[in-house]
């Protein structure tokens, strides 16, 4: 303290006080985050169902749930380049993106991306598939309105054909 009675500038510092404090980390710690903590609530109050994915033939209770998310994060933790982990403890912005029907195993992995504190950039299969076709296509022809005709009319074929609704219940 000064003899003013004020701070130093470094004891003001929001990276010194963190230093001072452990990090919220390990291999069955989840993030402090509201939608953790309600669903780590609900898992210490209720076995009832929270998931049922008919397709997969998946029932998962809260406790489930959670177990499978930490599993998934630490498989995606090991399977990570250093520089992106890295990125992550410095609160940089990094997306992944989740290619998956819809189901117990999306649910999964878009909260263990979340768990893992990166952003999720979801896709549905059938898009990815008309958005890879559409970049082919503007390769190979270069008037926009073409493409764009083009591209809806496909579009459409595509949903009337493989569109089917997925059998989770949440």
């Amino acid at each position: 303290m000064h003899s003013n009675g004020s701070l130093p500038s470094s004891v003001l510092c929001a990276s010194d006080r963190t230093k001072l404090i452990p990090k919220h980390q390990g291999s069955t710690v989840l993030p402090n985050f509201g939608l953790f903590t309600k669903l780590l609530r609900f898992a210490n109050q209720s076995t009832r169902i929270v998931v049922n994915d008919v397709n997969a033939q998946v029932s998962a209770t809260h406790i489930q749930l959670l177990t499978d998310v930490l599993h998934v994060r630490n498989t995606l933790q090991a399977s990570l380049k250093e520089t992106t982990m890295r990125q992550l403890e410095q609160g940089v912005e990094v997306f992944i993106t989740l290619l998956s029907p819809g189901g117990y195993e999306y649910v999964v992995a878009f909260l263990a991306i979340v768990a893992l504190g990166a952003v999720v950039v979801p896709l549905c299969e059938l898009e990815n598939i008309l958005y890879l076709l559409f970049q082919r296509l503007m390769f190979f022809q270069p008037r926009i309105s073409q493409y764009m005709r083009l591209y809806t009319m496909f579009k459409r074929w595509m949903r009337s054909q493989f569109l089917q609704p997925h059998g989770a219940n949440f």
